[in-house]
């Protein structure tokens, strides 16, 4: 089997990866179908909600959209005949994981997080290994600010900077978004 690329595009909020992702895969799709793996809950806050509705609003009308806000791997190697695949974003499915874990103060707290986070990214390594499209993984970066003052800040941005790590040594090519402006970062070979 051949193993097929993985892109990585990383970037701040609201710097523009998102479409930038869209376009990438669009290129590797070939005007073919794309699935779209979305790790926001449908049902969460209503400001995240209104931006679910504007991304479904701009993405082509043959996508498929497949909700996954906490197994991006299984959602991947579901039967389809999309040519190329999205996942956006590993800083929401993280906060997903991080939310399962209960009360953030409690004792314990860290390492359900961090053992979630590790199982996922074993699901979603094996289904990058065993896919057979392309696929673009969306993330924000992390570490570029101040460190967070709170232990949930903390332990969120540890995981999202160990996650951008692990997955960016994984991916063939890796791009950083800055103010709308792709720039490759990591190339094939």
């Amino acid at each position: 089997m051949m193993v097929a690329t993985v892109a990585l595009v990383i970037g701040g909020v609201r710097s523009g990866k998102s479409g930038f992702a869209a376009s990438l895969a669009s290129r590797f799709a070939e005007d073919k179908a794309v699935r779209f793996i979305a790790t926001a809950r449908a049902d969460a806050s209503s400001h995240l909600s209104m931006r679910i509705d504007r991304h479904r609003s701009e993405r082509p009308g043959h996508w498929r959209t497949i909700e996954a806000p906490l197994d991006i791997g299984d959602a991947l190697l579901k039967p389809g005949d999309e040519a190329a695949a999205i996942a956006d974003c590993l800083s929401v499915w993280i906060s997903n994981i991080m939310l399962e874990c209960g009360d953030s103060d409690a004792p314990g707290f860290e390492e359900r997080a961090r053992s979630g986070v590790e199982n996922g990214l074993a699901s979603l390594f094996a289904a990058l290994r065993d896919s057979e499209r392309p696929v673009v993984i969306v993330t924000n970066e992390a570490g570029c600010g101040v460190a967070p003052p709170t232990r949930l800040g903390a332990v969120f941005a540890d995981l999202q900077g160990e996650v951008n790590q692990a997955v960016a040594s994984r991916a063939d090519i890796v791009w950083q978004v800055v103010a709308g402006i792709p720039n490759r970062i990591k190339a094939p070979g």
